[in-house]
């Protein structure tokens, strides 16, 4: 039988984002929503119980926060990329699919946001 990747999954609540390419649309902050789901292998932890057989998510959850909030982006690609190298060089993610929202993208009244999914796999 082949077995499947394990998952962790990160969701940071809504996050405060410099993002835009338009003349002043990162200016002020825009809401922004980021999932990360992690691909691991969890086989050594379930049977040893002890953190550093798993992936401490802790300290990956509080980079790719630093990463959303901490510098002003032009693409939400360039962002989704960004989140895709801080996951991947986290020891034990073998792959990574990241998904980026802009809640509220500069599209006019009664646009919803727009997302983008990334996924890649370690070298």
């Amino acid at each position: 039988m082949t077995r499947l990747p394990d998952t962790i999954t990160l969701e940071p609540a809504t996050l405060p984002c410099r993002i835009g390419v338009l003349e002043g649309e990162n200016e002020q902050p825009q809401p922004v929503r980021i999932r990360l789901k992690l691909e691991v292998d969890l086989e050594r932890v379930l049977s040893s119980g002890r953190l550093q057989d798993t992936v401490d998510y802790g300290p990956l959850h509080e980079l790719c926060v630093q990463t959303v909030c901490g510098r002003r982006w032009g693409l939400i690609e360039e962002l989704g990329a960004e989140l895709m190298r801080v996951a991947l060089a986290t020891d034990g993610v073998l792959a990574v699919a990241v998904r980026v929202s802009k809640l509220d993208p500069p599209l006019g009244d009664g646009a919803g946001p727009v997302t983008l999914e990334f996924r890649r796999e370690r070298d």
